[in-house]
């Protein structure tokens, strides 16, 4: 795997973690928080499978094709 691909996915997983700690804010009915974050950082909680990952990624990859050209 090159070095860009295991950043991208890395990536992903960290998006992952925003929304998952943006969705605990908003069960608290209250804004996010950066400890809300760090948390979910902190709990492992976008833990995906390799085939998961990869293909995230890749959609992903396609939004960011299309928003560049």
């Amino acid at each position: 795997m090159t070095h860009f691909r295991s950043a991208f996915l890395d990536l992903v997983e960290n998006v992952r973690n925003a929304q998952f700690a943006t969705r605990a804010a908003r069960r608290a009915r209250r804004e996010l928080r950066i400890s809300d974050v760090l948390d979910q950082i902190q709990k492992g909680g976008a833990k995906m499978r390799q085939s998961v990952r990869r293909r995230v990624a890749t959609h992903d990859a396609g939004h960011a094709f299309v928003a560049a050209r």
